[in-house]
């Protein structure tokens, strides 16, 4: 090899050293940025306090037809209430001795015309007390009692035998 051809090679693996050099001391000082500059979590906004402009008087949402219901409020609904009882009733079945649940189905079993009765008359009672607690949404005892039916249809579809 000639001077000419051996000088373009130093001066490429030069090159080539001084581009990994830059490379390693730009990754470095980027990681030493990071570590010292840690940015400051996000803190959820807040909607400014809004000004009470006229000194209203403080009034209830009732008076404005809204329905107010606690957080943990159970849902009125069938639907809620079959998947509930649906899920604890295949766990009881999962956790008792198939003996023991045998015994129960028989002491369960009652005659169709009997259940198709009692079905019937828990579906006049939801239909009864949904339409009284659509009118009045504040009445603690026709919810009570709308929980009670829509609970007690949905064990009544989870018996053996009557469906």
């Amino acid at each position: 090899m000639d001077k000419k051809m051996k000088k373009h090679i130093l001066i490429s693996i030069g090159l080539v050293a001084v581009t990994i050099i830059a490379v390693s001391f730009s990754i470095y000082q980027t990681q030493k940025l990071e570590n010292t500059y840690v940015l400051p979590k996000e803190q959820p906004r807040v909607a400014p306090a809004q000004v009470n402009r006229a000194k209203r008087a403080i009034s209830r949402p009732e008076d404005f037809g809204m329905v107010v219901t606690e957080n943990n409020a159970p849902v009125l609904n069938q639907e809620y209430w079959d998947k509930m009882i649906s899920n604890k009733v295949r766990s009881l079945k999962e956790n008792t001795p198939k003996e023991v649940l045998g015994k129960l189905n028989q002491k369960i079993k009652e005659d169709p015309v009997k259940t198709k009765e009692k079905m019937k008359l828990i579906d006049e009672n939801i239909k009864n007390f949904s339409l009284l607690v659509a009118k009045e949404p504040n009445n603690l005892e026709a919810r009570k009692r709308l929980k009670h039916f829509l609970m007690l249809k949905s064990l009544a579809r989870e018996l053996p035998n009557n469906e």
